[in-house]
C-alpha cells in the first residue's frame, strides 16, 4: 500500500511539473494577430549544461494562445539547416531536441507561432553553446549595431522684403511664406545639447536610452547587441529641449509633424546606421539686410578632394564590417588617396601616416575621379572581432588641408 501511495504522490507532481509550461486553457489567437514570441532560456549567448536542453519562451499576448508553435534549431545563423527544428503542436512554450546536441558548439534558435499551416512571425533569434564539461570557449557575442546621427539647424533666412522667389535653402509654403528645406546644406551647424531617445520596438515602446547631442549635434547610440526593429525620437516640448528649441518646427524626417520627430529602423548584427534631425528656428537665422545682401561674398565651390556633408566614420576598408579608424564631422574636406572600382568608397589621408576609408554618401568627391589610382580592398576583419564604432568629435584626430593641384585644359 505505501509503495501504491508513494507512486501515485511521483505520478502527480510530474503530471503538476509538465502542466508548469503548458499555458491555461485560453481563446485561439487570431491568425492576422499572431506576435513575435520572446525567448526565455538559454539566456542569448549562454550555455545549455545538458545534451538535450529544454528551450523557453513566452508569448507576448496574455489573453490568447496560438494552436502551436514551431521551433528552429540549427548550427547555421541563417538556418538553412533544419534537421533539429520541431514543433510542439500544442500551446506549450518549452521544446526540446529530438536528439542529443553536441558539446562545445554553439546552436541558433527561434520560434514562431503556427495557427494550422499558417506561421507567425518569428521572434528574434538568439544564440546558445552546449557546455556540459564547463571548458568549452565562450561564445563570441555578434558584432554590435549602432545608430547615431546629427540635429543639425536646417537655415532658412527669410528676407524682409516680399518676394516669390524662395531664397538659399528655403522651399515655399502652400499657403503662403517659406520654411527651410530639410536638406542638410554646407555649413548648416549642429544643434548642443538635444536630447535624443531611443526605442526598443515602436516609437511609442518606453525609452530604453537617452543622450544629449554634443558641439557639433552629434549623437551615437552604440554596442547595441538586442537586434530587432528600434525607433530614435526628439521631443522638442520635453523639459531639456524646449528651452533649446522652441520656438520652430522639424523639417526632417519629412514625414515628421507636431513637436515629437521619430524614426525606425531595423538593427542587424553590424547594422551601422545614420539618423539625423533637422530643425527651423522660427526666428533664425536674422534677415538679411538689403546692404549685407549686396556686399555678401559669393558662395565658394567646393575645393577638390572629398567635402564631408554628413558626419561620417572612416574604416579600415570599404564597407561596414570593417573597423572605424576615426570618423570626421560634416564640413571636413580630405585629401583623396585612392578609390575602389565604382567609387562607392574613397581612401583619405588623415594625417601623415594614417589613411582610411570613408564612402561616398556621406560626401561629396570634387576632381576628376579617373586621375584616383583604383586601391584594392584589404582582408575584411575575423569574424567576432571588435567593431567598436567611434563617433565621438572630441577624439584627437586630425583634420587634414588638401591644396589643390593645377587643372591641365581639357581634364
Amino acid at each position: 500500500m505505501k509503495r501504491k501511495l508513494a507512486f501515485l504522490a511521483i505520478f502527480s507532481l510530474t503530471l503538476g511539473l509538465t502542466a508548469c509550461n503548458m499555458p491555461a486553457s485560453k481563446p485561439i489567437c487570431p491568425t492576422e494577430g499572431l506576435l513575435a514570441p520572446v525567448l526565455v532560456s538559454p539566456a542569448d549567448g549562454g550555455t545549455a549544461t545538458t545534451l538535450s536542453p529544454s528551450l523557453i519562451w513566452a508569448y507576448p499576448d496574455t489573453s490568447c494562445n496560438p494552436e502551436g508553435y514551431r521551433i528552429d534549431l540549427s548550427i547555421d545563423e541563417t538556418f538553412a539547416d533544419t534537421s533539429l527544428s520541431g514543433g510542439t503542436g500544442n500551446p506549450s512554450t518549452e521544446w526540446g531536441p529530438g536528439s542529443d546536441l553536441q558539446n562545445c558548439q554553439v546552436y541558433h534558435w527561434r520560434v514562431a507561432g503556427i495557427n494550422d499551416t499558417t506561421l507567425g512571425p518569428f521572434s528574434e533569434a538568439h544564440i546558445f553553446m552546449v557546455d556540459i564539461t564547463g571548458d568549452c570557449p565562450p561564445v563570441a557575442p555578434p558584432p554590435s549595431a549602432n545608430i547615431g546621427g546629427i540635429v543639425w539647424h536646417d537655415l532658412c533666412a527669410v528676407p524682409a522684403e516680399s518676394t516669390d522667389t524662395p531664397p538659399v535653402g528655403c522651399v515655399a509654403l502652400p499657403g503662403g511664406g517659406f520654411a527651410a528645406n530639410g536638406i542638410r546644406e554646407p555649413g548648416e551647424p549642429g544643434i548642443e545639447g538635444v536630447e535624443v531617445r531611443l526605442h526598443f520596438g515602436t516609437c511609442t515602446d518606453p525609452v530604453v536610452a537617452s543622450q544629449q547631442t554634443g558641439s557639433i549635434g552629434e549623437y551615437l547610440f552604440d554596442g547595441i547587441l538586442a537586434f530587432g526593429p528600434h525607433c530614435v525620437s526628439v521631443d522638442a516640448l520635453s523639459a531639456v529641449n524646449e528651452p533649446i528649441l522652441i520656438p520652430g518646427g522639424w523639417t526632417f524626417p519629412a514625414s515628421t509633424s507636431g513637436a515629437l520627430a521619430s524614426a525606425s529602423a531595423n538593427l542587424e548584427s553590424g547594422s551601422n546606421i545614420q539618423q539625423d534631425f533637422g530643425w527651423d528656428y522660427q526666428f533664425l537665422p536674422a534677415p538679411p539686410t538689403p546692404a549685407a545682401t549686396a556686399a555678401a561674398p559669393a558662395t565658394p565651390a567646393p575645393r577638390e578632394g572629398f567635402n564631408v556633408t554628413t558626419g561620417a566614420n572612416c574604416r579600415t576598408g570599404p564597407a561596414t564590417v570593417y573597423d572605424v579608424v576615426t570618423a570626421f564631422p560634416a564640413g571636413t574636406l580630405l585629401r583623396v588617396l585612392g578609390r575602389n572600382t565604382d567609387s562607392s568608397w574613397w581612401v583619405v589621408e588623415v594625417n601623415s601616416t594614417t589613411q582610411c576609408w570613408i564612402s561616398n554618401v556621406t560626401g561629396q568627391f570634387v576632381g576628376n575621379a579617373a586621375s584616383i589610382p583604383v586601391v584594392a580592398a584589404p582582408p575584411t576583419p575575423t569574424p567576432g572581432a571588435s567593431m567598436t564604432p567611434t563617433l565621438d568629435p572630441n577624439a584627437p584626430t586630425a583634420t587634414p588641408t588638401v591644396t589643390p593641384e593645377p587643372t591641365k585644359q581639357g581634364e
